[in-house]
């Protein structure tokens, strides 16, 4: 198996870490209809349904960026079709 070095934090403290509150990462997991996978964004700290989640925070901040910034570029994009539009 190999050794994880992704930096893994618990709940609370991995939302303080990428700014977004705690149920943001929970709706983001891949259960929720997120796109935050198990095993790559988050795990399960222990073998049950109820055990604590852990987050890749590095990983979950470089998707976070992604998605930002093709969200941006694709608001752009719509802003130049409106210009077209009334022109």
């Amino acid at each position: 198996m190999a050794i994880s070095t992704h930096q893994w934090l618990p709940t609370r403290e991995a939302a303080d870490y990428l700014g977004v509150s705690q149920d943001t990462l929970r709706r983001r997991r891949d259960i929720a209809g997120g796109y935050l996978v198990n095993g790559k964004h988050w795990r399960y700290a222990g073998d049950s349904a109820n055990s604590k989640i852990a987050w890749a925070v590095d990983l979950i901040a470089a998707e976070f960026n992604k998605r930002g910034l093709h969200a941006a570029q694709a608001s752009a994009a719509m802003r130049e079709l409106r210009k077209e539009v009334k022109a």
